[in-house]
């Protein structure tokens, strides 16, 4: 499998690395000096051509595409956007996901990111994910990490996916206080076990008014099991909808909160 994607555009190409899932947009004049600089040989890049019919204002089709599949999960989180529980009574077989999947791959899509929901809570979703790293895409997975035993993070560790999320929300408090009970002990032990596996992880952290002084806790907690982490303010639909009033973030503390999560990461790299 290729460690690189290059995709034609009408101003060039876009191109793509799988290993840290960033893309840079190219001219067709900057492509050879690009690789060049960046010591990467051509046949290292999957490259993919348009059929011409392009518009010439937009890219030729999306680099990532989230694809939700399930809404069915075991957590009942106090700021899930989409209301995530039961799921849905007419969601895709897995042969209609597989054929999306392959759609996608006619269009020259790059990356999948799987969500939900939670994704494993999802019947197939090994095969689906597996199918997905078949067809030549970039995949990655985002996921709560409240198994109950280690076989999801040993199947997660077989499909090689460039990149698994886990949702981590300050401390064991705070984390709690969003997603329920018994959960953070829990989390904390797949998240090293997915460690010692050698997957990837990237750590999301939803901020509220209750947990934006937890920065250093994350960041620390971050550096000893993570490539990445990022802050996300919360967003007031779906389940948390009617928790603006009492959960909102003031932005000059999230920009605060922000800079000083950039000069932790910055120390702990040096």
């Amino acid at each position: 499998m290729k460690k690189y994607f290059l995709r034609e555009e009408t101003f060039g190409y876009t191109f793509y690395d799988k290993s840290v899932l960033r893309h840079k947009f190219l001219t067709k004049s900057e492509v050879e000096d690009f690789l060049k600089e960046k010591g990467i040989d051509k046949n290292d890049c999957d490259i993919f051509y348009s059929d011409g019919r392009a518009r010439n204002d937009i890219l030729y089709s999306p680099i990532r595409i989230y694809y939700e599949l399930t809404l069915a999960c075991d957590l009942r989180c106090k700021f899930c956007f989409n209301n995530s529980g039961k799921p849905r009574p007419n969601e895709l077989t897995t042969d209609e996901v597989i054929k999306s999947l392959e759609a996608l791959k006619r269009a020259n899509v790059m990356d999948v990111r799987f969500t939900g929901g939670e994704p494993t809570q999802r019947k197939n979703w090994f095969e689906i994910l597996k199918e997905a790293k078949k067809l030549g895409f970039a995949v990655s997975c985002n996921t709560n990490a409240n198994y109950s035993d280690n076989s999801i993070p040993e199947q997660l560790s077989k499909l090689n996916l460039e990149q698994v999320t886990v949702s981590v929300d300050g401390t064991k408090a705070h984390h709690e206080q969003n997603r329920g009970k018994n959960t953070f002990r829990r989390v904390i032990k797949n998240i090293e076990l997915m460690h010692r596996l050698g997957i990837k992880l990237r750590f999301n952290t939803l901020v509220s008014k209750y947990n934006i002084d937890d920065v250093e806790f994350m960041v620390e907690l971050a550096s000893k099991y993570a490539t990445e982490i990022n802050f996300f303010v919360v967003r007031f639909i779906g389940r948390g909808s009617h928790l603006g009033e009492t959960h909102s973030v003031d932005m000059k503390k999230f920009k605060k909160m922000s800079l000083r999560a950039a000069e932790l990461q910055k120390n702990i790299t040096n």
